[in-house]
């Protein structure tokens, strides 16, 4: 038995709180010491379609992502079908079994775990709503990793403090994954433990920048909204007015460049973002910011390409139109972080 050494998947359709619900598993890990990485994808979907969360935990540093899975976490059944062949040997797929059903040969996997929870019948007896079924979910994925599960309720109550209502909800549901999963008295080959550990932050490279950006000074910022470089405007706009920073959200992103030169240009830091296609949009405004000698900080986070790039898809497409972006030659900077802490 591996004992702080995980590898967990959640997937289902976009809309369904798998984002969330890999937050709140990546902090409860982290905050029981462990080290924790995840990757997330972002299909440009409200609803619907098909989205995944990988979250990677260890005892030691952790140098990269990994492809395969000990746990999946699996919403609907299409899931099942696309990430059974991506579990470890003995791995464990948790699902809803009053929604759906699975079995061995379905899936040609003989070796895995089947962990059918009755989502509904849990939701009836705890008298809460659909929107639980990742609490529950949660839950059993703690009970099956024997993982303390007060460290869940800490990260609930900490997400949820502003509901109260939700939050009693959550961990009802959570407890009663948790118990499910126990009552079957399942050896699992991972474990996880908590550990004495000095206190960690769990940040992406976007929440890093921004934190950045408030230490350097920013005071203006200007920007469209445009996945996946949305979460520099969310990330500051709600600390604008106790850091005295203005924001604007503009109609476009040729707006967006326009209006931070003209706040560097009166003297104030300013900034703007946005991702591939969106920075395309402000080549002139790059080149505006050339000839007037204006200083101007953008924030470009990738897409895949080409144009609009493969919606939401990050890798390096835009590195080259980045180092060569704008109208005749005039000095610019670029610095392509591939950590948090470089951001």
């Amino acid at each position: 038995m591996e004992t702080n050494k995980l590898s967990v998947k959640i997937a289902g359709p976009a809309g369904e709180g798998i984002l969330s619900a890999g937050r709140v598993l990546a902090k409860s890990c982290s905050r029981g010491g462990l080290q924790v990485v995840t990757e997330n994808e972002r299909p440009s979907l409200i609803r619907g379609g098909h989205n995944q969360f990988m979250i990677r935990i260890e005892e030691d540093f952790i140098h990269s992502h990994i492809e395969l899975g000990d746990v999946l976490l699996a919403l609907d059944k299409s899931s099942v079908e696309m990430h059974a062949h991506e579990l470890t040997h003995e791995g464990a797929i948790i699902y809803d079994a009053e929604s759906f059903s699975t079995s061995h040969d379905e899936i040609g996997r003989h070796d895995l775990h089947l962990l059918g929870l009755p989502m509904h019948s849990i939701i009836k007896e705890i008298g809460a709503g659909k929107i639980v079924e990742n609490a529950i979910a949660l839950g059993a994925c703690f009970g099956l990793v024997d993982y303390d599960l007060e460290m869940l309720n800490t990260i609930l109550k900490e997400e949820y403090k502003k509901h109260p209502e939700a939050l009693e909800a959550d961990i009802k549901a959570a407890k009663a994954g948790y118990d499910f999963v126990k009552e079957k008295n399942i050896t699992f080959k991972n474990n996880l433990r908590t550990l004495k550990a000095p206190k960690r932050m769990l940040i992406n490279g976007i929440t890093a920048f921004n934190l950045g950006a408030v230490k350097a000074g920013v005071s203006f910022l200007s920007q469209y909204p445009m996945t996946p470089s949305t979460g520099v405007i969310q990330g500051l706009t709600p600390i604008a007015e106790e850091k005295r920073i203005v924001i604007v959200q503009t109609e476009d992103e040729i707006s967006s460049i326009n209006m931070a030169l003209g706040a560097s240009y009166s003297g104030v830091r300013a900034m703007t973002a946005s991702s591939g296609g969106g920075y395309a949009l402000m080549n002139e405004g790059i080149s505006l910011a050339g000839v007037t000698e204006a200083s101007v900080v953008i924030c470009e986070v990738q897409r895949g390409g080409p144009g609009t790039g493969l919606p939401t898809r990050t890798e390096q497409s835009d590195m080259l139109f980045v180092l060569h972006s704008g109208h005749g030659e005039f000095p610019h900077v670029v610095i392509a972080p591939s950590i948090p802490e470089s951001c």
